[in-house]
């Protein structure tokens, strides 16, 4: 079902382009845009529910050129989860990181005013961390347990989703946001505890699951490439 869902949105996608490219066949343009250059870049830090928060960075630049662009970001996203007492006293946090390269592509199939929609496809590639930080507080000896396990791995994610760009009024600047789905691919190390003294490490796990990306970027201009038929000629 996974593999069948982002299949079918990588073969709209690629039917998109190739309609375009049909259409540009039949009439050209005497003269093209010029490729564009932005940086896009975002810092977020959010609670989504009590206990729960995340953070979340990315620096990255997108070539852009008539209807198509491609792009490459580094990104780092990280969960922290609270764990309480029956007094709602913090006892030891959660953690879940993941540091990973973006490579992507997007079709921009509508473009009215500051307005834009496109279809993208991307990679993911990285590496994954999860591990437990102690409080100043007096654990049970099952959460003494818990917070001894640890995770460590590497993952590969392919995506496909739907994304809208706007700018601000008068501006080159603006905001980007994608809704995703993507197939992910992980191998972690898993160090497990039983007791307090005794752990079993799951050495090379697989898993593979269906995952649900939202995406957010502001971007700003960079630089503007002409074409060579929009240059002056030399005299």
């Amino acid at each position: 079902m996974a593999h069948l869902l982002v299949t079918s949105i990588l073969s709209l996608l690629s039917l998109a382009v190739a309609g375009q490219e049909s259409g540009h066949a039949k009439s050209r343009p005497s003269v093209k845009e010029g490729a564009r250059l932005d940086l896009r870049a975002k810092v977020i830090t959010f609670v989504i529910i009590e206990d729960t928060y995340f953070t979340t960075a990315n620096l990255g630049v997108e070539l852009i050129h008539n209807s198509h662009s491609i792009g490459i970001d580094g990104s780092y996203f990280r969960w922290r989860f609270e764990n309480d007492d029956v007094d709602d006293v913090a006892m030891y946090q959660r953690y879940e990181r993941r540091s990973y390269l973006l490579f992507d592509y997007k079709y921009r199939f509508l473009n009215r005013g500051q307005n834009q929609v496109y279809l993208n496809s991307y990679v993911k590639t990285g590496t994954y961390k999860m591990w437990y930080a102690q409080l100043d507080h007096a654990l049970s000896a099952m959460d003494s347990i818990e917070t001894q396990n640890r995770s460590d791995g590497t993952f590969n994610e392919l995506g496909a989703g739907l994304g809208y760009k706007r700018n601000f009024k008068g501006s080159s600047c603006g905001y980007d946001i994608s809704a995703n789905v993507a197939k992910r691919f992980s191998t972690t190390d898993n160090l497990i505890y039983s007791t307090v003294v005794t752990s079993e490490l799951e050495d090379d796990a697989r898993t593979t699951e269906l995952v649900f990306y939202m995406r957010l970027n502001f971007f700003f201009p960079l630089a503007r490439f002409r074409n060579p038929e929009q240059r002056t000629p030399s005299r």
